[in-house]
């Protein structure tokens, strides 16, 4: 018996145990912060809208093709809770899921807005107010409640 333990530890001593690395975890998962599902004049969804703060950005993801004639762009605009202002947020021209950065005023669109909608505008630098009528448009839902803003 103790040529047989002797035998086993020298064979442990010459094959060490492999080391098993840990399981890789998935990255945390941010839930969003805002969301808006924007309809056309059917009631169909067209476009979903989320934004997510820690760092603050927004993705805009298209439930079908979005491509406009040429020259042309879907403008994502903010509807201001309280005054009706509308803001510039994002230029779509595609099907692509776009991820964008949000800065200060960005966010603050997000943030105090009671809907989104969209309009067609020329492509380039986004006007400064909507040229036409809205073709989709959706509430914006604070999903963390009203004590994160």
């Amino acid at each position: 018996l103790m040529l047989l333990v002797a035998g086993y530890s020298g064979y442990l001593a010459t094959h060490p145990a492999p080391v098993v690395p840990p399981a890789e975890s998935a990255p945390q998962q941010i839930a969003p912060s805002y969301v808006a599902v924007l309809e056309d004049d059917t009631y169909t969804p067209v476009l979903v809208v989320t934004a997510f703060r820690g760092p603050w950005r927004m993705t805009v993801e298209p439930l079908r093709d979005l491509t406009p004639y040429a020259g042309k762009v879907f403008q994502v605009w903010a509807v201001e809770r309280d005054t009706g202002r509308v803001r510039p947020l994002v230029q779509v021209s595609g099907s692509e899921v776009l991820q964008q950065r949000l800065g200060d005023e960005g966010w603050d669109a997000i943030k105090t807005s009671e809907s989104l909608i969209v309009t067609v505008e020329d492509a380039g630098t986004a006007p400064s107010a909507p040229s036409g009528d809205a073709i989709f448009s959706g509430p914006c839902v604070n999903l963390k409640g009203p004590t994160e803003t």
